[in-house]
Formats: structure tokens, C-alpha cells, sequence
């Protein structure tokens, strides 16, 4: 239906938001690389349930990873009081963020500003992903902690949001390297 089976069976009850989804987004897709909270479709259903958007059209996902960055810990989040995932370039291609690509309609990243950008703690960047069959590279939008927000050292995360990470890092099966590399990122105790 969607592209994500697992959810077919719980909103199949609520088949006016597929419907309202639809009607809601029409116009062009686009690729969007999601990397730390958004990676957990379930949380962005939870998201948009609750602010009564349409359910997110995200589909194909497809493991991806953005050369030239690494992940970090640089922005805060005043309702977790711990560190934000935040996206930097080092300008060396062996350096990789993981994350998943997921085609949507354009008009989806209205609920993604929404999600993203209210606090000011993220904009919206335009990134050149590479599938992790290597293909070539394209064109999507991401999030990262807005400039403007940028703490210049790492920011220990909340424990189950960077569980939350971890733990769709093996679902989607993101190299060894990176994912021990999530479990070795202290965390903030509150």
C-alpha cells in the first residue's frame, strides 16, 4: 500500500487517512535520507497521529550512506535535555553517515518542517546520498541541526534515543563498523 507492510494491518481501520494521504499529496516525489529519529517510521506515525496529519508516505526504503560526513552529537534538545543527531562534513569521502532513502511525495516535506523545524533546532539541506549497492549517487534532503544551533562539542544523547537509533542501524543491517561505532556514543543520564 504504502511501501511498509508492517503498518498495512493497523491502519487498515483508519483507511480514511491512506485516503486523505493521497488526496493530500499530490505532486512530485522526492528522495529523503533519513539518519537518527527518523529512521523509526513507527515514532513519525506516532508524530503525525497526533497532530492529525496524513500517515507518512515514505517508501523504498533503501539503506544509504552520505560520503564526506560523519554523525555527531551537536545540537540539545531542551524536552530530552540531552544531545541532538546532527549531520557534519569532513571532506573525506571514507567518512560515512548511514541512513535510509525513502521516496515521498514533495509536498510531505511540509509534516517533515513541521517535525524538524518548529524549535529552530533543524533545517532542511539538500545532500547527494549513495545507495549501499554503490550506484550512483542522488539527490535528496535530510535535516541537520541548524547552523545557527551548532554547539561546538559533542552533546551526549538521551539513552533511548540513541537506542532508537542503534536499534534501526541493525534493522536496516548498517555495517559492523557504524553500528559499533552508535554503541560506543556516551550517553546523558537524567
Amino acid at each position: 500500500m504504502l511501501g511498509y507492510p508492517h503498518l498495512e494491518e493497523r491502519t487498515a481501520p483508519a483507511d480514511r487517512h491512506l485516503t486523505g494521504c493521497r488526496a493530500f499529496f499530490q505532486g512530485g516525489d522526492l528522495l529523503y535520507f533519513a539518519y537518527a529519529l527518523d529512521l523509526d517510521r513507527d515514532d513519525l506515525v506516532r508524530f503525525c497521529t497526533a497532530k492529525n496529519f496524513p500517515l507518512p508516505p515514505l517508501m523504498n526504503e533503501t539503506p544509504a550512506f552520505l560520503p564526506a560526513h560523519r554523525l555527531v552529537f551537536n545540537g540539545f534538545s531542551p524536552t530530552r535535555r540531552a544531545g541532538l543527531a546532527g549531520i557534519e562534513e569532513t571532506g573525506k569521502e571514507e567518512d560515512r553517515v548511514w541512513g535510509a532513502l525513502y521516496e515521498m511525495p514533495a509536498p510531505f516535506l511540509k509534516v517533515l518542517d513541521l517535525r524538524e523545524g518548529p524549535s529552530g533546532a533543524y533545517e532542511r539541506r539538500d545532500v547527494k546520498v549513495t545507495p549501499r549497492d554503490g550506484k550512483t549517487p542522488l539527490a535528496a534532503v535530510t535535516y541537520a541541526v541548524a547552523k545557527n544551533r551548532v554547539i561546538d562539542r559533542p552533546v551526549a544523547p538521551a539513552p533511548g534515543y540513541l537506542a532508537l537509533i542503534v536499534r534501526n542501524a541493525k534493522r536496516l543491517s548498517f555495517p559492523p563498523e557504524y553500528i559499533r561505532y552508535l554503541e560506543s556514543v556516551p550517553t546523558h543520564r537524567l
